[in-house]
C-alpha cells in the first residue's frame, strides 16, 4: 500500500522533480515552480513537509536534480537559467541559513537537463549544451560555501536537442568515486553510457553505445547495485516500450521490461538485495506505474490514476529498510506529489 501526500500546490509546482533521502530516510526533493519561474526545495526532515524558494531571479529551476551528500548532511542542487543560458548550482549545508548560489558554466546557452552527483572529493555535473551541442562535465572540489573553481570538459557531441523539453540525463556514482552517466545522442537516436575515474592520471570518458536498436534512450535513468553494476531503465520510442539495460553478465544486456501502450518516463532503483523497480507513465492508461524483476520476471502494478497525466515527470528512491519513496508531478493539478511505500 502507498501513503501519499501533496507537498505542494501553490500554484503550477512539481515539475522535473528530484528525490534524495538521508541517512535518516528523510526526504529532500528539487522542483520547478513554472508560475513563478523558481527553483523550489521541499523536505520532511523536521517530520512535516516544508517547501522553501531556493533561487528566484528570472526564469530559474528547469531541469533541477539534487545530490544529497549522507553523512554530511550537505545539498547541491543543479538547474537551467533560462533567462541568461547558464547553468547554475545552489548549495547549502546544514550550518548555513541560506542557500548560495554559483553561476557554473555561462558560455553560450548551456545548463540544460542536468544530472548532479556527489561524490567523497568531488561534487559533478553533467549538462547539454545547446549552443555547441556538446555533452558536458563540471566537476569541482567539495566546498559547500561554493568558492573554488568548476573544472569543465567535453563529453561527446550528441546533436541538436530539437526543443524537447523532457528529455534526461542521469548519473550515478560509485563507492570508488567513479562517475556513471547514461543519456540520449540526438542525433543517432542511441542510448549511451559513460565512465569517467576522476582519480585516474588522465581521467577521460569511456563512451559506449548500449542500445542503436531504433530510437532509443529518451527518460534514461541510471542506478548502481551493491557490486557496482549498471542498471539503466529507459523510453523506446520506436516501439513506445519502457526498455531496461544492464551490465551485471559482463557485457550490455538490453531488453523491453514492459509492452502495454505508450510508456513515458522512468526512474530506476535497486535495493540492497538487488531487486529492480523502475518507475513510469502510461500514457494509454494515465496512470503512474512501477514495474520490478524480483521474482525473474518483470511485473506491473498502479501506484496512482487519481488523475490524468500523474506521474508524468518521477523520481524514485528505495530507503534503507527496502521502501520505496516516489516524488511526481501531477499534470492535472499542477501540484508536487509524494508517494512512500508502506
Amino acid at each position: 500500500s502507498w501513503s501519499k501526500t501533496t507537498v505542494d500546490s501553490t500554484g503550477d509546482v512539481g515539475r522535473w522533480p528530484s528525490l534524495s533521502l538521508d541517512s535518516s530516510n528523510k526526504t529532500h526533493i528539487s522542483y520547478y515552480d513554472m508560475t513563478k519561474g523558481d527553483l523550489k526545495y521541499a523536505t520532511n526532515s523536521s517530520g512535516t513537509w516544508a517547501t522553501s524558494t531556493v533561487y528566484s531571479t528570472g526564469d530559474v529551476g528547469k531541469y533541477t536534480s539534487l545530490a544529497y551528500r549522507n553523512g554530511y548532511g550537505d545539498k547541491m542542487i543543479s538547474y537551467y537559467d533560462a533567462t541568461n543560458g547558464n547553468l547554475n548550482a545552489s548549495y547549502r549545508a546544514p550550518e548555513m541559513t541560506e542557500w548560495v548560489r554559483q553561476e557554473v558554466d555561462t558560455n553560450g546557452d548551456v545548463g540544460l537537463y542536468t544530472a548532479a552527483g556527489w561524490s567523497l572529493g568531488w561534487m559533478h555535473i553533467v549538462y547539454y549544451d545547446k549552443t555547441t551541442m556538446m555533452l558536458k562535465h563540471a566537476m569541482k572540489t567539495h566546498d559547500p560555501a561554493g568558492g573554488g573553481p568548476w573544472n569543465i570538459s567535453d563529453i561527446e557531441m550528441i546533436g541538436a536537442d530539437g526543443g524537447q523539453e523532457d528529455l534526461y540525463t542521469s548519473m550515478a556514482i560509485g563507492t570508488d568515486e567513479k562517475v556513471h552517466i547514461a543519456y540520449y545522442h540526438f542525433t543517432n537516436g542511441d542510448l549511451k553510457y559513460a565512465v569517467y575515474d576522476p582519480k585516474a592520471i588522465s581521467p577521460s570518458w569511456q563512451i559506449a553505445s548500449v542500445d542503436t536498436n531504433g530510437d532509443v534512450g529518451f527518460h534514461n535513468s541510471i542506478v548502481l547495485d551493491g557490486n557496482g553494476k549498471v542498471h539503466i531503465a529507459y523510453r523506446d520510442t520506436t516501439n513506445g516500450d519502457l526498455k531496461y539495460a544492464t551490465n551485471a553478465s559482463g557485457q550490455w544486456v538490453a531488453e523491453a521490461a514492459v509492452s502495454e501502450g505508450n510508456i513515458t518516463g522512468g526512474s530506476i532503483a535497486v535495493d540492497t538485495n538487488g531487486k529492480v523497480v523502475i518507475a513510469y507513465y502510461n500514457v494509454d492508461t494515465n496512470d503512474l506505474r512501477i514495474a520490478g524483476n524480483a521474482l525473474g520476471v518483470w511485473r506491473t502494478e498502479s501506484v496512482d490514476n487519481s488523475s490524468l497525466y500523474i506521474g508524468t515527470m518521477a523520481s524514485m528512491k528505495f530507503d534503507s529498510n527496502g521502501k520505496i519513496h516516489l516524488a511526481y508531478y501531477d499534470g492535472t493539478n499542477f501540484d508536487l506529489i509524494y508517494n512512500k511505500e508502506n
